[in-house]
């Protein structure tokens, strides 16, 4: 849930008038989680343009392949 917490350290950033980056590296296996996509929905609705999230295209997660799991199209 890195995503989460990434969005809340680049609100408090904005509100506290502080000028820096919050990066997150996640795995495309932990795209399946409904919370990531929340986090990218509020990411966008409060305009984080201090937020960068890295996506490690392995094609793996725990329980096996990302593409026999969950199919994960092109992100951009």
């Amino acid at each position: 849930h890195g995503l989460a917490i990434g969005v809340g350290l680049a609100i408090a950033a904005k509100k506290m008038g502080q000028d820096y980056r919050t990066y997150v590296l996640m795995g495309d296996g932990e795209l399946a989680e409904g919370s990531i996509w929340e986090s990218a929905m509020a990411a966008g609705h409060y305009k984080l343009d201090n937020l960068c999230a890295i996506v490690d295209r392995n094609h793996l997660q725990i329980s096996g392949c990302t593409e026999t799991v969950m199919t994960l199209e092109d992100l951009k």
